[in-house]
């Protein structure tokens, strides 16, 4: 996981600057009219995406395909029960607004292959609505991911190659494998399951007064060569690179630069 170029998708890059705070406002604007502010009667009735629906995503999801498209659409999807909406072909449950920010929920396993020589956000995505439900998430190729939201989904992350960036404020994700690519961590991560490097170097920043942006219930060392840099945000200087360390169960992020 590393720093992302790219503002929305699987998650878009998380944070506060303009473009984050401009989505926020956007989406407390949108989501009263989609349903034109009626209260919702009735039980809930899954989705079923009308026949064709997936093109409405191919200019903000080009990568994903027809089927991956239609699970997106599917996942974001408005609750059934809301006056006007419940037509027999259910058109208006669509929410693009979310949708174009990518899965709503992982309910089986997910790949996302990002191939950086395509060029547009297949060089770098990113995917901003909160996931949680049982299926994990799977990377490859030579792009950059940044999944952003509060996701809290158990089916565990695969790093298989490129780079994925970890920007959800205080996401929480059951076990994390990475097989080789670059691991990266713009917000706080915990990871509820283990941790197991193959290979390539974890680098985090410590940042004076904050929180690890690293916190690991159960380490799984698996190569002698793999590493864990910790470097200072205030001095900018990264260390040289030392055998991933914890005694408190939080690996070196959470350990103060004595303890490097």
């Amino acid at each position: 996981m590393a720093a992302a170029g790219s503002d929305r998708g699987v998650g878009a890059p998380a944070g506060t600057g303009p473009v984050a705070v401009r989505r926020c406002a956007d989406a407390c604007a949108v989501r009263p009219r989609l349903t034109f502010a009626l209260t919702r009667q009735g039980r809930e009735v899954p989705l079923t995406v009308p026949q064709g629906a997936e093109v409405l995503l191919e200019a903000p999801l080009p990568c994903p395909g027809v089927d991956r498209r239609r699970e997106v659409l599917r996942t974001t999807a408005l609750p059934f029960g809301c006056v006007l909406l419940d037509g027999l072909e259910q058109w208006g449950r669509l929410d693009l607004f979310a949708a174009a920010d990518g899965y709503g929920a992982f309910d089986t396993d997910v790949t996302v292959t990002l191939d950086a020589s395509a060029g547009g956000l297949s060089v770098a995505d990113a995917g901003r609505n909160d996931i949680d439900v049982r299926g994990g998430l799977t990377e490859r190729g030579t792009g950059t991911l940044t999944p952003t939201g509060r996701n809290r989904y158990t089916g565990g992350t695969v790093l298989v190659q490129g780079t994925l960036v970890a920007g959800g404020k205080d996401a929480r994700h059951g076990d994390v494998r990475i097989t080789d690519g670059a691991p990266g961590f713009a917000e706080r991560l915990r990871v509820r399951g283990a941790y197991a490097q193959d290979a390539g170097t974890l680098e985090v920043v410590l940042r004076a007064g904050r929180r690890a942006p690293l916190a690991v219930r159960h380490w799984r060392y698996r190569v002698a060569r793999r590493r864990c840099r910790c470097g200072s945000a205030a001095s900018g200087h990264l260390p040289r690179a030392a055998p991933c360390r914890s005694s408190t169960r939080r690996g070196c992020a959470a350990g103060s630069p004595g303890s490097r």
